[in-house]
């Protein structure tokens, strides 16, 4: 995941994810990338740019990703 996606999603969220485990607040972040492309971004991506169309296998690998780039700079943000 890019880091503008998850800074866009980090503060409405704050409250939400301080109280979970780490491994709960993985999976929900790892959901969360997938109904931003299955909402095909709109909530983060100016119209002008094209949507990534991704596999089933480089979906999972991004979410996978996003998630842990969530979670580790949202801790971080939280430590702080």
């Amino acid at each position: 995941g890019d880091t503008k996606t998850i800074r866009l999603y980090r503060a409405p969220l704050q409250r939400k994810f301080s109280h979970l485990p780490q491994a709960f607040a993985l999976a929900c972040a790892h959901e969360m990338f997938h109904g931003l492309v299955a909402n095909s971004y709109q909530e983060v991506l100016p119209s002008h740019l094209t949507i990534p169309q991704l596999t089933a296998h480089d979906e999972e690998v991004a979410a996978h990703a996003f998630a842990h780039e969530f979670v580790t700079n949202f801790r971080l943000t939280l430590e702080a």
